[in-house]
């Protein structure tokens, strides 16, 4: 558990430093929108930026990070930069119903559904052995915490 955290810590400050704290939970729902648009982007890099920000020093939301729930994170045949861009759809996916819903509690679900949707995205000569296996263990997680796609679906319908 602690070398997790210490990768989550290594993983947003080197990668995503130098956010901003200070914004809305409107602002921030805006970002988040944006960076859905084009997660692999300079648009999307500079969205995620100011969201992970957000989630470490915001009280309104609250992301677990753990082996069971980002399985890839800490696997040694996924690269650093693909953990990097998995670890911010994992927290974008994760604090948007906190924020739609004004609830805060993790939303495991939520976050490795965006991770499921943003590797669908990847686009690296030799990199399909990597994304088959990020797969396995994304949908292993989605299993493990009874992730439906009906229960999602229910939930951001109610958001509507």
């Amino acid at each position: 558990m602690r070398v997790l955290f210490t990768l989550l810590l290594l993983f947003s400050s080197i990668v995503f430093a130098n956010g901003n704290s200070s914004m809305s939970k409107t602002q921030i729902l805006n970002l988040i929108s944006e960076y859905k648009q084009a997660p692999i982007s300079e648009t999307g890099y500079a969205a995620v930026k100011k969201i992970i920000n957000f989630a470490e020093n915001s009280k309104d939301v609250l992301v677990e990070v753990t082996p069971e729930t980002t399985p890839w994170l800490t696997h040694d045949k996924v690269s650093d930069p693909i953990k990097g861009l998995l670890l911010g759809a994992y927290v974008v996916g994760n604090i948007e119903p906190q924020l739609m819903f004004n609830e805060k509690k993790p939303q495991h679900c939520s976050g490795a559904t965006e991770v499921a949707r943003v590797v669908k995205l990847i686009i690296r000569p030799n990199a399909a052995a990597e994304i088959r296996l990020i797969e396995q263990l994304n949908k292993a997680s989605l299993n493990r915490y009874d992730c439906s796609k009906e229960k999602q679906n229910q939930a951001l319908n109610s958001a509507e």
